[in-house]
């Protein structure tokens, strides 16, 4: 019994290293858009509707606030 305890705790700690992991790469690729959608669309909108600017600007900040929250759970130490 103890063994497939242990066992099964390794295995829970692998597997969630595993999300960690993952749910760092698809906030990177999140973060990545969002960088493309503020400096493009920004640039060239922002030009002629500073209105729309104003609304990118503030939904990639409330995006960005909102990964660094998940970040902060995702980082949280796994215990072995």
């Amino acid at each position: 019994m103890e063994k497939f305890r242990n066992t099964f705790r390794d295995l829970a700690v692998e597997f969630q290293r595993d999300i960690q992991a993952r749910i760092e790469e698809q906030l990177d690729l999140i973060k990545g858009i969002l960088d493309i959608i503020r400096s493009e669309n920004i640039s060239e909108e922002g030009e002629r509707e500073p209105e729309f600017r104003e609304r990118i600007a503030a939904w990639v900040e409330s995006a960005t606030a909102e990964m660094q929250e998940i970040l902060g759970v995702v980082d949280e130490p796994v215990e072995d």
